[in-house]
């Protein structure tokens, strides 16, 4: 009986928590919490026991003396078990999981500095105080990257090519002979599917038309998207995605982490309204520029850092298909969970909740331990240091006036 190594014990507010990464964060899975006996079974499964060693484990732990309780241990043991196989948190076999290779993989070279790029720079644009410098044809630069266009230099500068195929088949990146990369795969979803090598990370996008694969650094400062021009109607969106995705890597390096939400301005302070697609987030934010005045900052994600200690708001060029994003930064005000009620009420949340809810809502990536850790740090951290909590609603304007009450007395 095997762990799977998607799913990690952390400790958030020293209760025990199998939080999920990888191929799991990428399913939605979502966390197992466990108490004190759940907390060392995870720990027996450690290496890959099968069931009867694990049984004696359990016997000896809980000191059983005679059948009857060895019975009852199993007994109350087993539903635990059934509902760790069944989140897919272990499996039944010990066969090899191709995974745990491609996470054990050297991590070297593949940075900007030592790549030379042979393209025009076709715009120099700074988010969340992090440099973009692309290269290649700015007319695959969707429109909104112009309002972040500077001529200043940031000091964290990340380079991205865009190279079109030489072929208008040419998907084979494992003959490129720019980064020699011996790949495993260690993620797949019905859109992309990732690859990882002593260099860098390979993405593969399997539904589009134009923007075929790309290429990441393992420090994220270099970036190059390999596509041909195919479909003129979705080129812009498929580099809108590319380019996107390869910023939220690199800011999450650096401390900038995003958050699927929409948001606004309200007395000069960021108040983000997030919940899962179609809860109602964006109907909350246009309630309140109807009601209140107030300003978009986006309409669907937003980044979140610390500066000075302090959590600080970005904005950005990504917004959906909502149009609505500002640039700037911000102080943020509160975190507003969604949830859809025919009562409005609001729940205060733990400092628990509000780092679960919190892991749940960011959408940098979490494709292994390394950066499920940094996003579990990085919510551990906000939750201590800004207002959080859930509005049970429904889509009428109590809801939003409840919700105003309750952001600007958040101590009530």
């Amino acid at each position: 009986m095997r762990r799977n190594p998607d799913y990690v014990l952390r400790k958030i507010n020293n209760e025990p928590y199998l939080l999920v990464t990888g191929e799991a964060a990428a399913h939605f899975k979502k966390e197992i919490k466990l108490n004190k006996t759940g907390e060392i079974i995870w720990g027996f499964l450690e290496d890959d026991p099968s069931e009867e060693e694990l049984l004696n484990r359990c016997y000896t732990c809980f000191e059983c003396e005679n059948d009857d309780e060895r019975k009852q241990v199993k007994e109350s043991i087993a539903p635990f078990i059934q509902k760790l196989l069944v989140a897919g948190a272990v499996r039944a076999s010990a066969l090899e999981d191709y995974r745990e290779k491609a996470r054990n993989h050297e991590k070297t070279g593949g940075c900007a500095e030592n790549i030379e790029i042979n393209l025009p720079l076709s715009g120099r644009y700074c988010v969340a105080g992090l440099g973009l410098d692309i290269y290649g044809d700015k007319n695959l630069v969707f429109s909104g990257m112009q309002d972040f266009s500077t001529e200043d230099t940031c000091e964290n500068v990340q380079k991205i090519a865009l190279v079109k195929c030489s072929e208008p088949d040419s998907d084979n990146f494992l003959m490129h002979s720019r980064f020699s990369l011996a790949m495993d795969a260690f993620l797949t979803n019905e859109k992309t599917s990732f690859f990882r090598g002593n260099n860098g990370i390979v993405m593969i996008f399997i539904a589009n038309a134009n923007v075929r694969w790309m290429y990441m650094s393992y420090d994220g400062s270099y970036v190059e998207i390999h596509y041909n021009e195919i479909d003129k109607e979705t080129i812009e969106t498929e580099f809108y995605d590319a380019i996107r995705g390869g910023f939220m890597y690199y800011a999450s390096l650096h401390g900038v982490f995003a958050i699927h939400s929409a948001s606004v301005n309200f007395e000069d302070k960021a108040v983000l309204f997030s919940a899962h697609s179609g809860v109602g987030k964006s109907t909350h934010a246009d309630m309140w520029n109807r009601l209140f005045g107030t300003n978009y900052i986006n309409g669907d994600v937003n980044l979140l850092a610390f500066e000075n200690e302090k959590p600080v708001v970005y904005g950005l060029p990504w917004c959906g298909t909502s149009e609505a994003y500002s640039k700037g930064k911000f102080v943020p005000g509160a975190i507003v969970f969604l949830k859809r009620a025919e009562e409005n009420s609001v729940e205060n949340l733990t400092a628990e909740k509000k780092t679960t809810y919190l892991l749940h809502r960011l959408i940098s990536p979490n494709w292994d331990e390394e950066q499920l850790d940094r996003l579990l740090n990085f919510s551990e951290k906000l939750a201590d240091s800004l207002d959080m909590f859930r509005l049970h609603c429904n889509m009428e304007n109590e809801a939003a006036e409840l919700c105003r009450k309750r952001v600007q007395n958040p101590h009530q």
